[in-house]
């Protein structure tokens, strides 16, 4: 009696060049979908930031229409900050660091005032880079609209 007896010519399997064919191609194809995706940090802190500036905005439109008060907002690109002052008497509102990852870019919006009744002083482009992807911040003139792309 044989433990392994010897396999008939017409059993159903596959061979070991067929297993290999699929699995090269399997292969590939992950290979190919994983290029293409981004490291999900880099989103996620792209998300937050984005998050963070609208609602820095949006908090420095809502004081100035509650208190009937202007409010200057500045960008500095050397620094990679920007700020919210009080324009009566410049009390500083919020002064924000970008993350490391989130570079201030040329634009041609630097800073712009926000009234008491939400109206935008300028319109322009905020541009930053992050994680050396650009993300454009378009502010529109009047009642204090802005895109972010």
């Amino acid at each position: 009696m044989e433990l392994f007896p010897p396999r008939e010519a017409d059993e159903n399997g596959f061979t070991l060049i067929e297993m290999m064919v699929v699995l090269s191609v399997f292969t590939v194809i992950m290979a190919a979908g994983l290029t293409k995706m981004e490291r999900i940090p880099s989103v996620l802190e792209r998300e937050f930031f984005i998050s963070e500036l609208k609602a820095d905005l949006y908090y420095a439109q809502s004081y100035a229409v509650s208190r009937k008060e202007t409010v200057y907002i500045k960008f500095y690109s050397a620094s990679d900050q920007y700020r919210a002052y009080r324009i009566r008497d410049n009390k500083v509102l919020f002064d924000k660091k970008l993350p490391d990852s989130v570079d201030l870019l040329d634009s041609n919006l630097q800073s712009f005032m926000i009234s008491g009744d939400g109206d935008i002083s300028k319109f322009g482009t905020l541009n930053f880079s992050v994680y050396q992807k650009v993300v454009h911040m378009k502010i529109f003139i009047g009642k204090g609209r802005f895109v972010v792309q």
